[in-house]
């Protein structure tokens, strides 16, 4: 939270930080307040590069404007103690987000090895299933909607036959006839066969349908 030089109760600006990194903070160069309230070290960005998070802290430092940790046990005055503590604790956040990215990476490995779906929506002729714990078959999940247990797992299961027909055709004619995304996407329209999405084909959805490994399948 950012206070104005003028500090009223309503004249406030939020950052709207996103987990991890963040885009650079273009308003910071732009400062028209005169302190800024940080809730931790970590808040500027668990960026590998320890010095990107600094390098916010030192643009603010040009603009004159004073950074306060309200979490941090240490006063932000400049000298060595906060110095030292500031680089430890933004290699710490760095070193948290790394070890995350790697957990995440082999938890959802893992799942794909089990025949498990990681995510997004399913392609034409195909489904997604919810499943239990222990596989049994719960229901087939709508557009949009999600699993609400935490044991539960999601797995692609073939789709209506009329889709499965669609692709098999789009897989035969890109083989046997040569055509291309382009004309695939002009046959289907003028058949009247839209997407999954109930949109009409476009060269980027048939990039998607030949990139997944459960469509070839079909």
């Amino acid at each position: 939270m950012c206070i104005p030089t003028k500090a009223k109760a309503d004249c406030t600006f939020r950052d709207a930080r996103c987990s991890g990194g963040c885009s650079a903070r273009w308003w910071l160069r732009t400062a028209n307040f005169a302190h800024l309230l940080v809730y931790d070290v970590s808040q500027w960005g668990r960026f590998q590069d320890v010095d990107e998070s600094a390098h916010y802290e030192f643009i603010c430092r040009q603009a004159g404007v004073a950074v306060h940790y309200c979490a941090e046990p240490f006063e932000n005055e400049g000298g060595l103690i906060s110095s030292i503590a500031k680089n430890f604790k933004r290699a710490m956040a760095s070193e948290y987000s790394r070890e995350l990215s790697a957990k995440v990476c082999q938890g959802k490995s893992r799942l794909i090895r089990l025949g498990y779906y990681q995510g997004g929506p399913a392609v034409m002729g195909l489904r997604r299933m919810l499943v239990d714990q222990s596989g049994q078959l719960k229901m087939i999940l709508k557009s949009g909607e999600q699993k609400n247990l935490q044991t539960d797992r999601v797995m692609l299961v073939p789709g209506p036959e009329v889709e499965i027909a669609v692709v098999r055709w789009i897989f035969q004619s890109f083989v046997d006839a040569g055509k291309g995304a382009t004309g695939l996407a002009r046959a289907l329209n003028q058949r009247g066969l839209h997407s999954l999405s109930g949109k009409p084909w476009t060269t980027a959805k048939f990039g998607i349908c030949f990139a997944m490994k459960n469509t070839l399948a079909t």
